[in-house]
């Protein structure tokens, strides 16, 4: 999977910007300001970034497909798909999701570009950056696979059908929601905002380490 690198001073490719040249060790290192471990939030942008890219895509393939059908069925309001209200709705709620999607991801690499430029002494900048990624990640991952999710609303079994591969789209979702599942984030987004427990700027997949807040 890319990597997110924002910076204030880069160059956009398509939505989101990218920095000249990924922090070194010993930027890396003043980043932190003490704490340890490796930074994450430009990581945990990820997969919000990459899940608006596949709303995106669904919401184009999607609308091609409703425009060339001509079946519908018996009890639809419309003879074709591409008139029908209910049919329209749901592209609506896709191309919404892509819009909302692109939007939350260049929220968070603001935050991130700030952070990156020069502000990064200051722990609650830190802070900002991190509860900025990981609220997007929640976000953006939630409102994308709502949308994957209905498109199948619009065309019965042909939908799924292994020659169009529009299911794709909420498999490609839905295996990258599982790099990071929501639930951690939003546990860690809560603790932080009622308790002020320590964001976790590092984590992986392994054993659980001892010692945490909450122990």
């Amino acid at each position: 999977m890319g990597r997110l690198r924002p910076a204030a001073h880069g160059k956009r490719h398509g939505d989101v910007q990218e920095c000249h040249g990924h922090p070194g060790p010993d930027h890396r290192s003043r980043l932190w300001n003490g704490r340890p471990g490796v930074w994450n939030g430009p990581r945990s942008a990820d997969p919000a970034r990459h899940a608006r890219g596949i709303a995106k895509r669904a919401a184009a393939d999607t609308t091609d497909w409703i425009k060339a059908r001509t079946r519908t069925f018996t009890h639809a309001v419309a003879d074709l798909p591409r008139n029908d209200p209910l049919v329209q709705q749901v592209i609506g709620q896709l191309f919404s999701a892509a819009f909302g999607a692109r939007a939350t991801v260049l929220a968070a690499v603001d935050e991130l570009a700030r952070t990156l430029d020069g502000a990064h002494q200051d722990p609650q900048r830190l802070d900002a950056s991190e509860l900025a990624a990981a609220q997007a990640q929640v976000t953006v991952i939630k409102l994308v696979l709502d949308a994957v999710t209905t498109l199948f609303e619009v065309g019965g079994a042909s939908l799924s059908s292994e020659k169009l591969a529009i299911d794709r789209h909420w498999r490609n979702a839905r295996t990258i929601a599982s790099h990071n599942p929501a639930i951690f984030k939003l546990r860690a987004i809560g603790a932080y905002e009622l308790n002020g427990e320590t964001l976790p700027y590092a984590w992986s997949a392994g054993v659980r380490q001892t010692g945490q807040q909450g122990d």
